[in-house]
């Protein structure tokens, strides 16, 4: 099985089935205020078949085994996982950093054992990179 982001999924065979998960109640809650998407797909093969996922934004997907380490994340990075890896929201302990040092104040700390796929530069970044090199039209 593998879980996603809803709408991360680009195209599937049809022997893969595709299930809504919310969380819970609790679960809703956590991901509303850390900005991560309500809802994960998961994805099942009930025979062998092949499923793709696009991300949201240029750049790039970066597989990452997170078996022997935990892997903290800004809140749009997650794209996909094996469903074995678990997602916590992760608050930054020192406030300031939160604020100030431009990741934010929550982000998303992934477990394992497992792989995660992940999209390596979300929108607010690359807007921020494009923004000097955009004349404004006076």
């Amino acid at each position: 099985m593998i879980k996603c982001q809803s709408g991360a999924m680009a195209w599937m065979t049809r022997s893969v089935k595709m299930q809504t998960k919310s969380g819970g109640l609790g679960g809703m809650f956590k991901k509303a205020i850390s900005g991560e998407s309500l809802f994960l797909n998961n994805y099942i093969a009930e025979l062998p078949g092949e499923i793709a996922f696009e991300m949201s934004f240029p750049g790039h997907i970066l597989a990452v085994d997170i078996s022997q380490m935990p892997l903290i994340a800004q809140k749009k990075a997650f794209l996909a996982g094996e469903s074995t890896v678990n997602m916590e929201v992760f608050l930054q302990k020192k406030i300031c950093a939160g604020f100030f040092g431009g990741e934010g104040l929550f982000n998303t700390i992934l477990t394992g054992p497992g792989r995660v796929w992940l999209q390596t530069m979300p929108i607010s970044a690359l807007a921020n990179s494009l923004a000097p090199l955009i004349v404004a039209n006076k």
